[in-house]
């Protein structure tokens, strides 16, 4: 076995308790300049030195971002080390080290020809453990399918000549970003999952003082607490409809039940899509129920038992693919149905808005500001409302929503519940919204 010498690699108190760490799913980081990528990249090696001829993952969404990142940190931290490196393949994109683990590298992108398979690349994985860098740039889909591909080495342990397989891990790192890793490991903690925090100041050994100081310097206090320290509740998208400042009011805000209910239906199309039903009473809104289910004739069912209970004066249904089923089995038993169709011509005449997505958004977007609605303090429907982006036409007249498909293609989910919500408000009459602070 040939002299490694790994003195070169100091982690700070962060970096080793992350390491130190025995959990399922741990997340890493926060700010920028917090040591993420090292962190990563070291964990590999150091779970590589301790099983031989183990096979570790190291991986972004994108192959041209993971090679323009993460890949120059691999770089100066393993590929340049006398002694470590036996063999790398760069076509094949993996590197073999002395005591024969693998460490395979890449982006999980499918390629235009995977025929809209979201998992193609993933599916052909075999590791002991995965590490993610950025991994709010992963679909959920695809993040929820990696622990399937994890725990499947058989490997020798260095200290005892033992072989064994060691238990999968999926470690990963990322800035705070609204959307679905905020939810799991921030907002509400799945068990198995743990997130260690770092600042620029905690990894302050491994960067300059006159780094720090320009990172801090002329930056808006919400920008320094999100990339400065790792702040998630400073996590916002400036191009989302819904800004998250006004959705997280809305979870104070305590709104009377003024008589007035209207149901949101969104129906799920397929695979991860949820259905959902929800409700507004006045200003307050609730989710009703929610559910994965491909049979439109279930979701009938609930509707019209929540429309038996509740009353409500119009229930307002996807009607676009399979939400026409659902829309005309409900108006067949006499539920009062509206439909929502977002690529439909606006009610607004004037032009503002490029469809009635755009313009059931815009008005839900005028709600939130004028403080009248009030919402469930749901972490899901919140990271979902505030990730939905809009656009302006050059002349900035006219306002168009980002779609379910392209939502779908970014996140790898649909907005199912924000939709339902949406729909629950959409031309919502604002007397009827009452709402107390």
């Amino acid at each position: 076995m040939p002299d490694v010498d790994l003195t070169h690699y100091k982690p700070n108190p962060k970096q080793l308790v992350a390491h130190d760490s025995r959990a399922k799913f741990l997340l890493y980081g926060g700010a920028v300049s917090g040591g993420k990528s090292v962190f990563l990249c070291m964990d590999v090696l150091r779970r590589c030195l301790a099983w031989n001829h183990n096979d570790v993952g190291i991986y972004r969404w994108e192959y041209a971002n993971f090679r323009r990142t993460t890949f120059q940190t691999l770089e100066e931290w393993v590929l340049s080390r006398d002694g470590l490196v036996s063999q790398h393949n760069a076509n094949e994109h993996w590197i073999k080290l002395f005591n024969g683990s693998r460490i395979s590298y890449g982006g999980l992108k499918p390629s235009e020809s995977a025929a809209g398979d979201l998992l193609a690349v993933a599916k052909s994985l075999e590791h002991s453990a995965i590490y993610i860098d950025e991994v709010t740039d992963l679909p959920e889909k695809l993040f929820d399918f990696l622990p399937t591909r994890v725990g499947r080495v058989l490997c020798q342990w260095a200290e005892t000549g033992e072989w064994e397989k060691p238990n999968g891990v999926i470690r990963a790192t990322c800035n705070p970003e609204l959307g679905w890793v905020k939810t799991r490991w921030i907002d509400r903690p799945n068990p198995g999952y743990v997130f260690v925090r770092a600042t620029v100041d905690d990894n302050a050994a491994n960067v300059s003082e006159d780094y720090i100081r320009t990172l801090y310097a002329n930056k808006d206090p919400d920008w320094i607490r999100r990339y400065a320290q790792g702040d998630w509740s400073a996590a916002v998208d400036f191009d989302a409809v819904c800004p998250v400042e006004f959705l997280i009011k809305a979870t104070t805000n305590q709104a009377a039940d003024d008589g007035v209910c209207e149901f949101g239906v969104d129906v799920g199309a397929e695979g991860n899509d949820l259905s959902v039903i929800a409700a507004r009473f006045g200003g307050r809104c609730e989710i009703l129920w929610e559910g994965n289910t491909p049979d439109t004739m279930v979701l009938k069912g609930k509707v019209k038992a929540y429309n038996e209970r509740y009353s409500p004066r119009v229930v307002k249904v996807d009607t676009v693919g399979v939400g026409k089923g659902v829309y005309d089995a409900l108006a067949q038993d006499g539920v009062p149905v509206m439909p929502m169709v977002g690529g439909a011509k606006a009610e607004d005449s004037s032009g503002n808005y490029l469809n009635q997505r755009a313009e059931i958004y815009w008005g839900f977007r005028k709600l939130l500001q004028e403080g009248r609605i009030s919402l469930p303090n749901m972490p899901e429907l919140i990271n979902e409302l505030g990730v939905i982006r809009y656009s302006q036409s050059a002349s900035g007249r006219t306002i168009q929503i980002e779609g379910k498909k392209e939502l779908k293609k970014r996140l790898g989910r649909s907005p199912d519940r924000a939709d339902a919500v949406v729909y629950a408000f959409a031309y919502a009459d604002p007397g009827f919204l009452a709402v107390t602070a």
